[in-house]
C-alpha cells in the first residue's frame, strides 16, 4: 500500500512553521473519532514512477478532495441529510509548491486479513498554500 502523506502549511509568512493536521473525523453513523494525523490520501500503483511530477499531481488532487469545501469546527454532517454539492461554497486553497521531505516503510498486521501483515510506503510532502481562511 502507497500512502501520501501531507503537511499543508500557508505561504503567509506569520504562518511560518504551522501546518495543518487533521485531528477527528465524522464516522459514517455520525459519530466523532480522533485521529491526529497529517492528511493522507491513498496512491494507485497504476501509474508509476513516483516523482516530483506525480507528487504534486497527487498533492493537487488530494488538496481538492480534503479542502475542496471548508466549513467550520462545529459543523457536522448528518446521514439522514446529506448536503448537495452545489449547495456548499468551493474553498479558494491553491496550491503553491510541493517538496517531498519523507518516505519510509511500515509493516504492520493487516486491518482487514486477520494474521496477515501490510507493507505500507509512506510518502511525506510539503505542500505550500494560498487561500486558506483565516
Amino acid at each position: 500500500v502507497h500512502v501520501l502523506q501531507l503537511k499543508v502549511g500557508s505561504q503567509d509568512p506569520r504562518l511560518k512553521g504551522k501546518f495543518l493536521a487533521n485531528t477527528d473525523m465524522q464516522t459514517r453513523d455520525g459519530t466523532q473519532k480522533s485521529v491526529n494525523r497529517l492528511m493522507s490520501t491513498k496512491l494507485s500503483t497504476r501509474k508509476v514512477p513516483f516523482d516530483q511530477d506525480r507528487f504534486e499531481e497527487e498533492t493537487k488532487t488530494g488538496l481538492s478532495s480534503l479542502l475542496g469545501y471548508i466549513v467550520d469546527s462545529f459543523y457536522r454532517l448528518e446521514p439522514d441529510n446529506i448536503p448537495k454539492v452545489e449547495t456548499l461554497e468551493k474553498s479558494m486553497v491553491s496550491l503553491s509548491k510541493v517538496e517531498l521531505v519523507d518516505h519510509h516503510v511500515d509493516v504492520d498486521m493487516s486491518p482487514a486479513f486477520k494474521g496477515l501483515c501490510t507493507l505500507y510506503h509512506i510518502y511525506t510532502c510539503n505542500a505550500s498554500v494560498e487561500g486558506l481562511p483565516s
